[in-house]
């Protein structure tokens, strides 16, 4: 029940207690700069009011301002720091957070017990106890011990004074609903996080799927190659660029000979063992030359080059690697023969990109007519 109670039940969360600093010590530049506002006020207020405060004890309450402003002078420089991320030991900023939060309790029955020595009450004590709670996000088990160790300060501090039950019985009071208001502050926190987190987790998963979704969209099956569909995107999108660049496109369809054959004589797996070493060899082949690989369909391949710095080298360096594809299959290397043909052509319009590649393929079946099938055959 009483781990339960104080949240000793959980175990340790490195992002839960990363996260925490982060906001506590964003809640602290803010609320250092609000209480140095404050304070200051306070200061100018003993110079020009005087008679507002008890004539003999005037120094000590300016004492107390200028204490307090120079605390949260420093606290708000260490709260822009760690924003730029210049603190060279942030692993202490927790320890350094809760210290903080008991200097501030200390200082509130400090300059409450000034006015309890003047007549006064404990409001100043209360409200820093109270505002403490919702403000600065701390463990259960911690915000206790602090609270504490500020009561105890109190009533060892007021205790020779008339007004000490009524003291007594106010702090303590405020002392339950504090730390109540502390605990539910940081389990509200918790919990948001803990939301937070498993959104972000869903967000994560379902990017991955999206993202894999789009892949086996645009991506064929068997090859890996980008698919048609990817090849009417991509062609639109390179065609307006180089009619806008005016630059050259260059499309070339690639054919495997005697597919039908290698099929009949070997097996459909080692035609698919075939199309896939064609596949890889020309997906490796185009990333030099930042060009695009499709498979268009059967056992024909598209190549896509976007403003080619070096026409000849690319041709020359597809026709060497017709000669270099072969395939092991039970009964020894199987050679693949490809037949290619090209077009390159400057957009004149925005209209009838997949012309460049009906004029490809036209010229890689002229190629085939003429050469009778040979490898490399390049028209």
């Amino acid at each position: 029940m009483f781990k339960k109670l104080l949240l000793l039940d959980q175990d340790k969360d490195l992002e839960l207690e990363a996260y925490l600093l982060a906001l506590n010590m964003g809640r602290i530049k803010i609320f250092s700069l609000i209480i140095m506002l404050l304070e200051v006020c306070m200061i100018v207020l003993t110079y020009l009011r005087e008679d507002l405060f008890p004539l003999a004890y005037v120094d000590h309450y300016r004492t107390h301002y200028m204490v307090l402003f120079l605390f949260f002078t420093l606290a708000s420089v260490v709260a822009a720091l760690y924003e730029k991320d210049k603190i060279r030991y942030p692993r202490f900023l927790p320890t350094y957070i809760k210290a903080g939060a008991l200097v501030a309790i200390l200082w509130g029955v400090s300059i409450s017990r000034l006015d309890v020595m003047n007549g006064g009450n404990i409001t100043v004590y209360l409200t820093f106890l109270f505002i403490l709670s919702g403000v600065v996000v701390i463990k259960p088990i911690f915000s206790l011990i602090i609270f504490w160790m500020g009561h105890l300060s109190l009533i060892f501090s007021v205790q020779t004074y008339t007004s000490y039950t009524e003291i007594l019985i106010n702090s303590s009071i405020f002392l339950v609903f504090a730390w109540v208001v502390s605990r539910q502050h940081y389990l509200l926190i918790q919990q948001k996080f803990s939301r937070s987190l498993l959104i972000e987790h869903k967000n994560q998963i379902l990017e991955k799927q999206n993202k894999e979704l789009a892949r086996l969209t645009m991506t064929d099956h068997l090859t890996g190659l980008y698919n048609r569909y990817s090849l009417d995107d991509i062609l639109a999108k390179k065609w307006l660029e180089a009619y806008v660049n005016q630059v050259p496109l260059l499309a070339m369809m690639v054919d495997v000979d005697y597919f039908k054959q290698i099929n009949d004589e070997h097996g459909h797996l080692m035609g698919d063992k075939s199309l896939t070493s064609v596949a890889d060899a020309l997906a490796s082949y185009v990333v030099p030359y930042q060009g695009f690989a499709f498979r268009y369909g059967g056992d024909e391949f598209c190549l896509l080059f976007y403003n080619p710095r070096n026409m000849d080298g690319i041709l020359k360096g597809l026709e060497n690697l017709s000669h270099e594809i072969k395939v092991e299959g039970d009964q020894g290397q199987v050679p693949i023969h490809l037949t290619i043909g090209y077009r390159v052509l400057i957009p004149k319009g925005l209209e009838d990109s997949w012309s460049l590649i009906d004029q490809a393929d036209q010229a890689l079946y002229k190629a085939k007519a003429k050469r009778g099938r040979r490898s490399s055959d390049i028209e």
